[in-house]
This record gives structure tokens, C-alpha cells and sequence, in this order.
């Protein structure tokens, strides 16, 4: 029998690691948005 005790309750919080993560993603995401909506401009333009 395990007489540790019950485990400690973890906060419920980002750690820095995966507020990086999303920022990247988010990133990237804007990238690709921006180049899309360029591309999509320079074709409709007269």
C-alpha cells in the first residue's frame, strides 16, 4: 500500500512552454492568413 498520501492538486494554469506553443501557432496561422488575402487582393485588383 502506497502511505504517501493523496496527491497535491495542481493549479489550474498555462505554463510559459505552452503560452509559446499557441503564440507560434498563432503565428503561423496569421502568416498564411496574410499571404492568402494578399494573393487573393492581387488577383481582383483591375
Amino acid at each position: 500500500m502506497d502511505k504517501r498520501g493523496p496527491l497535491p492538486s495542481r493549479r489550474a494554469a498555462f505554463t510559459l512552454v505552452e503560452v509559446i506553443v499557441v503564440i507560434a501557432v498563432v503565428a503561423v496561422l496569421v502568416v498564411v492568413g496574410l499571404q492568402v488575402y494578399h494573393h487573393y487582393h492581387a488577383i481582383q485588383a483591375p
